[in-house]
């Protein structure tokens, strides 16, 4: 169920012992696994500027409503719904989803007041852009951290070409490629997390938070405060570091490194189904039931993203994503898993020998100059705060026109 504020995001904000301000945000749509949606994504970028820009505020808190998920992945149904609408062709809403998503992520990034992340249960998808950005993220025994876009058709996007390209040797091609479902050991060991907590102590941290002595919020206050803040959950974490199980992923790394290493999706996918280790053996089934294009769109965007910039890596990841719904995988993805439920997708090319490298190099040709590309003030947006209203009034706007038709 979701919380008894029936807004999408429910803010809060609480006092602290040294006269400052924690916020929070809660996703709120416990039911939905708090799939993210534009109004949520609009909701929590509009307050995200406030409390940049509100001197009292020195930390913000991401956390999901209910036991079950901090975020599963974004509301795709409304997507599916548009790229049929508009038959492959430009989608205006895609285009809006996909660029106010991208600047969410990035601004979180870009925050310069700490922002924690409590990734309990599923932290998938849109999920994985909103922790990934945090400075202090918490995961517990009942988190499992995927980008799982191999098996609709998309490709692993808000920011993943970022942090798969700077994993451990071969992690992230495997992760992008199989969807690997990754517990607490193998976020912190992979860089997805910086804490552990059993989920009962997550409660507890609201009182932590109110005890620290913050410093006013400026430039000297901020990088003040980050370090106030490590020093408080790292107290706070450390009767529990021996009770966060071991690490799939790091214990297989070698392994991992050996079959990803100068490989093509196709020759991972033999050496995983002629693997001896029944762990890796089972993460070849998604490789070869998912989307092929995806996985040859995998290697190439961690290839490229090693040498990109965080900004370039975003604008990147959005003509892909407009890209994906110019083509009929991503939609049949989406009906095969959560439409008809038949989990019966018919790919474009039916295996992964089958897919061009011409189709490939299509999807990271954008359909924009520099001039006028959606993300074109993406660092200009996030070094000047101000600038960020008139985004604002843009979305206010918009939201106006639709309540008038």
């Amino acid at each position: 169920m979701t919380s008894m504020n029936n807004s999408p995001v429910v803010f809060r904000e609480y006092p602290t012992h040294s006269g400052h301000l924690i916020a929070e945000a809660m996703l709120n749509d416990a039911d939905a696994l708090n799939a993210l949606s534009l109004e949520m994504i609009d909701l929590l970028y509009a307050q995200l500027i406030a409390w940049a820009k509100n001197t009292q505020v020195v930390c913000v808190v991401l956390k999901g409503a209910g036991d079950k998920a901090f975020c599963a992945g974004g509301n795709i149904r409304k997507l599916y719904e548009s790229i049929l609408e508009t038959k492959y062709t430009r989608n205006l809403y895609a285009e809006r989803f996909f660029s106010r998503e991208y600047q969410l992520d990035y601004l979180i990034h870009q925050y310069k007041k700490p922002v924690i992340c409590l990734g309990k249960g599923f932290v998938m998808g849109g999920g994985i852009g909103l922790i990934n950005g945090a400075s202090h993220r918490i995961v517990c025994e009942s988190s499992v951290l995927a980008m799982p876009e191999i098996n609709i058709g998309l490709f692993p996007d808000v920011g993943s070409s970022w942090f798969l390209s700077r994993m451990p040797e071969g992690i992230g091609a495997f992760a992008g490629m199989t969807g690997v479902r990754m517990k607490a050991a193998d976020a912190l060991f992979v860089g997805l997390a910086d804490h552990y907590l059993p989920f009962q102590q997550f409660n507890a941290l609201e009182q932590q938070l109110t005890a620290i002595l913050w410093k006013d919020s400026h430039a000297e206050g901020d990088a003040d405060n980050h370090v106030l803040l490590t020093d408080a959950l790292n107290q706070l974490a450390e009767p529990y570091i021996c009770e966060c199980p071991s690490s799939a992923l790091k214990k297989y790394h070698q392994q991992i490194a050996a079959i990803t290493a100068n490989s093509a999706p196709d020759k991972i996918l033999q050496k995983l189904l002629s693997s001896e280790n029944p762990w890796l053996n089972k993460w070849a089934k998604p490789l070869k039931n998912g989307c092929p294009v995806t996985a040859w769109i995998v290697q190439e965007q961690i290839k490229r993203a090693a040498t990109m910039s965080l900004a370039e890596i975003f604008k990147m990841e959005f003509d892909i994503a407009i890209q994906c719904t110019r083509y009929k995988d991503f939609c049949e993805g989406i009906r095969a898993l959560l439409i008809d439920k038949d989990n019966q997708p018919q790919w474009e090319d039916k295996s992964l020998s089958d897919v061009s490298q011409e189709k490939i190099a299509s999807f990271f040709i954008s359909h924009w100059s520099d001039e006028e590309h959606p993300l074109k003030n993406l660092t200009e947006i996030l070094s000047v705060i101000n600038a960020k209203q008139s985004i604002i009034k843009d979305i206010l706007q918009e939201k106006t026109a639709e309540q008038k038709s």
